[in-house]
C-alpha cells in the first residue's frame, strides 16, 4: 500500500496537532493502516526528529523490528538501514547518533537504555507500537516512558509518546491522564467479512483440522488468488500444519506456496508473506499475523481458537507457556484480517458460535498481571526506582507476582534483604542482554571456569528454539548419528555445547545438521547471538581480572554453573518414576527430546531452564541436565528446603 492511500495518511495532521498540545497521543486502527510504517515519518516531518534527537519506534520483537526498519527506509529512498533510519535491537545495532532520525528497536533495547540513559536524552518521541498486545516490556516501558516525561517537564525539556493499538483498551487510554491525552481512531481499510462457525465441536485435534480447512478452501476456487490465512497457537503447531498441508498439495493440480510465520521464522518467511502474489498462497501463523506482519491480500482466514501465552503457575512457583482458547478480542481481529484485501473475505472458525460466547474470555489479562516479574524488578531497581511498589503501571501486577520475583532476585543475589540493588552483582544481571538466571548462570562460569561452554549454551537458549527437528520425516538413522556423534549424556546443555562446535567445524553444515535430524536455524540463530552475549562477559570478566575459559572435558564445573543460575528449576526422580519440583513439589515431565528423556537412565536430580509443551500440550521441563543436590545447597540453600 503506498504512503498516500494508507488511512492514517488522512489523519497526519491531526496526530501531529494533538501532540503538540499533549503529552501522549494514542492511535488506534487495525492491521495494514499505516501505525507502524508512517507514524514515524510523520513525526519526522513535524519537526520532532531535529537533531541531535530522534523518533524512537519500540517494537515487541526483533523481527518485526528489523521488517518495519526496512519498510520504513525504502520509502523515504534511503539505500540501508543505519542512516536516516536506524535499527537497535540485541546483537544488531545499525544507527548513527548524528544521523538517525529514526530509530526503529525492540521494546527491550530501549528498556536497556534507561539503564545507561535514565531520561532518553536522546528521543524526543517514544512510539510504543502494536501496544494492544500488552507484553511485559511494552507495560513496563510505557511506565518508565512516564516517570520520565513528569521529571523532563521539570527539566523544561519535553517528551511524547505515541501508543500505536489495534483496539481500544481503556487502561493505556487513561494511563498518561485524561486531560493529557489525545485519541485518534484511524479506520483501516475493511471489506465485508462473512465469519462461519463450525456446527459442532472439532476435537482436539485442531491442526489437523486446520489443515483440512485450508485444503477445502483451496480446492473450493483454485482459480482464485490471494491469501488462505491460518491461525495456530505456536511454531510447533504452524510446522505439522505445513507438514500436512504439503503432503495434500503435493497430489493437486493446482499447488499452492505455503509460507510459516512465527516469531522465530527467518526473514524470507516474513517477507513472502508481505508481498502479494499471483499465485494462491496458504500462510500458516501464530498471533504474530494478527497485526504485527502484513500478510498480503488475505481473502480467507482459518482460525483454531487457540493462542499461546505465559501464564504464572502459583502451584510451580513458576511461569509455564499456556495454550489457551483465543480472547474474543483476538478472534476478532484475525477475523478482520479477511478484509484487508480489497473485496469481501470469508473466515472459518474451527469452533461453534456458542463456544465463542461462552467460553473465550472477551480479551486476556495482560502480561504484567500474569507473569514472572523477576526482570522487570531488577530493571525498575537498576533504573532507581526505589520503591518499586508505587511504580506506576497501565495495569498493575498483583503482590503474589512481586513477592515470588523478588525472592528469586534474592536467590540470585541480584538484590539484598533491603530489597536495594547489589553491586556489582545487581547491576551486572541488570546490564546483561539476557535474563537474569542466564546471566547468573554466565557469571557464575567465570569463577567455575567454564565461560566458553557457557557462552555456547546461552547462545542456543536464546534461540527459544529446539536444537532437534521434530518433523514425522525423521529417519531412526538420522537419530542414531545424533546420539553416537552429539549426545552427552551429561544432559542437554553439554549436548548442546557438542552440538554447536561441531556445526562451526562442519565444511557443509547444513548437511551435517541434515544428516542427524538438527535443526540449522537453530543453531544459526544462536551464532548470531553469541558476540553481544560474549561482549558483555567480556567485560564482566575483565572487571573481575580473569579471562574467558575452557573447561574442557571437566562437566562439574558447566553444571555447578547451571546450578547458580537457575536452581529455582530443579526436580527430583522419586520412587514413583517421575520426577517433582523441588519447591513446588509437582509433577513434572521431561521434554521428549530432551537427552535425559531419550537415551540412558533417568539422574535423580536435575536442573532445567524452563517449562515448555508437550505433543499433548502438557507442561514439561525444557533444557535438562543432572545436577548434584549439594550443589543446589551451596549456591541457593536459603530458597530451597531439599526433601528426602
Amino acid at each position: 500500500m503506498s504512503r498516500r492511500r494508507c488511512p492514517i495518511a488522512a489523519h497526519r495532521d491531526e496526530i501531529l496537532y494533538a501532540l503538540e498540545d499533549k503529552d501522549a497521543v494514542v492511535v488506534i486502527g487495525a492491521a495494514g493502516s499505516g501505525k507502524s510504517t508512517q507514524l514515524p515519518r510523520y513525526l519526522v516531518e513535524g519537526g520532532w526528529a531535529a537533531p541531535p534527537r530522534c523518533v524512537v519506534s519500540a517494537q515487541p520483537r526483533r523481527a518485526i523490528a528489523s521488517d518495519v526498519a526496512t519498510r520504513i527506509a525504502d520509502d523515504l529512498g534511503c539505500d540501508r538501514v543505519g542512516d536516516a533510519v536506524g535499527l537497535a535491537a540485541a546483537g544488531d545495532e545499525r544507527w548513527d547518533a548524528s544521523r538517525t532520525r529514526i530509530l526503529v528497536a525492540t521494546d527491550g533495547w530501549l528498556l536497556r537504555t534507561a539503564l545507561l540513559d535514565p531520561l532518553l536524552k536522546h528521543f524526543s518521541v517514544v512510539v510504543v507500537d502494536e501496544a494492544h498486545e500488552r507484553t511485559l516490556n511494552q507495560d513496563l516501558l510505557m511506565g518508565l516512558v512516564k516517570k520520565v516525561q513528569k521529571r523532563r517537564k521539570e527539566l523544561g525539556d519535553p517528551l511524547r509518546v505515541v501508543i500505536a493499538l489495534a483496539d481500544r483498551d481503556n487502561d493505556v487510554e487513561k494511563f498518561f491522564g485524561r486531560q493529557n491525552t489525545a485519541i485518534a481512531h484511524v479506520d483501516g481499510r475493511r471489506d465485508v467479512v462473512d465469519v462461519f462457525h463450525s456446527d459442532a465441536p472439532r476435537g482436539s485435534d485442531y491442526v489437523s483440522a486446520a489443515a483440512d480447512a485450508a485444503h477445502q478452501a483451496h480446492e473450493e476456487d483454485k482459480q482464485r488468488g490471494g491469501c488462505i490465512l491460518v491461525f495456530l497457537p505456536g511454531a510447533r503447531e504452524v510446522d505439522e500444519c505445513c507438514q500436512l498441508l504439503k503432503a495434500v498439495l503435493r497430489d493437486g493440480n493446482k499447488p499452492a506456496d505455503l509460507i510459516g510465520v512465527y516469531a522465530g521464522a527467518d526473514k524470507r518467511a516474513l517477507k513472502q508473506a508481505a508481498m502479494p502474489s499471483s499465485r494462491r498462497r496458504i500462510c500458516v501463523a501464530t498471533s504474530i499475523a494478527e497485526t504485527s506482519v502484513a500478510v498480503a491480500d488475505v481473502r480467507v482466514v482459518i482460525d483454531a481458537g487457540f493462542e499461546r501465552l505465559p501464564v504464572f503457575d502459583e502451584n510451580a512457583n513458576a511461569e509455564v507457556v499456556a495454550t489457551t482458547y483465543a480472547s474474543q478480542q483476538t478472534a476478532d481481529r484475525r477475523a478482520a484480517r479477511a478484509g484487508s484485501s480489497g473485496e469481501a473475505g470469508k473466515c472459518y472458525r474451527l469452533y461453534t458460535e456458542e463456544a465463542f460466547r461462552t467460553i473465550l474470555p472477551a480479551k486476556h489479562e495482560p502480561a504484567s498481571r500474569r507473569s514472572e516479574l523477576a526482570a522487570a524488578m531488577l530493571q525498575l531497581k537498576a533504573v532507581g526506582v526505589s520503591n518499586v511498589l508505587d511504580f506506576d503501571w497501565p495495569s498493575p501486577p498483583t503482590e503474589l507476582l512481586i513477592c515470588a520475583a523478588f525472592e528469586e532476585l534474592l536467590a540470585l543475589r541480584a538484590i539484598d534483604d533491603q530489597g536495594e540493588l547489589t553491586k556489582p552483582d545487581g547491576a551486572r544481571l541488570a546490564l546483561a542482554p539476557c535474563g537474569p538466571r542466564t546471566a547468573r548462570f554466565l557469571l557464575a562460569s567465570l569463577e567455575a571456569g567454564c565461560s566458553e561452554e557457557a557462552l555456547d549454551v546461552a547462545c542456543v537458549l536464546a534461540t527459544k528454539r529446539t536444537l532437534r527437528r521434530t518433523d514425522r520425516r525423521v529417519k531412526e538413522e538420522q537419530k542414531r548419528l545424533f546420539r553416537d556423534e552429539i549426545v552427552d549424556l551429561d544432559g542437554d546443555h553439554a549436548t548442546y555445547v557438542k552440538a554447536l562446535r561441531a556445526f562451526r567445524e562442519s565444511p557443509h553444515p547444513e548437511q551435517f545438521c541434515s544428516e542427524r535430524a538438527m535443526d540449522s536455524g537453530t543453531l544459526r540463530s544462536a551464532e548470531r547471538s553469541k558476540p553481544n552475549l560474549e561482549r558483555w562477559l567480556s567485560e564482566m570478566a575483565k572487571e573481575d581480572g580473569v579471562v574467558l575459559a575452557s573447561c574442557g572435558e571437566d562437566g562439574d564445573s558447566l553444571r555447578k554453573a547451571l546450578c547458580a543460575g537457575f536452581f529455582a528449576r530443579a526436580a527430583r526422580f522419586g520412587a514413583d518414576a517421575t520426577f517433582r519440583t523441588l519447591r513446588a513439589d509437582r509433577e513434572i515431565g521431561l521434554h521428549p527430546l530432551s537427552v535425559h528423556a531419550e537415551f540412558g537412565t533417568p539422574p535423580e536430580y536435575v536442573v532445567f531452564c524452563d517449562f515448555g509443551l508437550d505433543a499433548d500440550g502438557a507442561s514439561v521441563a525444557r533444557h535438562v541436565s543432572r545436577c548434584d543436590p549439594r550443589v543446589l545447597i551451596a549456591e541457593a540453600g536459603e530458597y530451597y528446603e531439599l526433601r528426602g
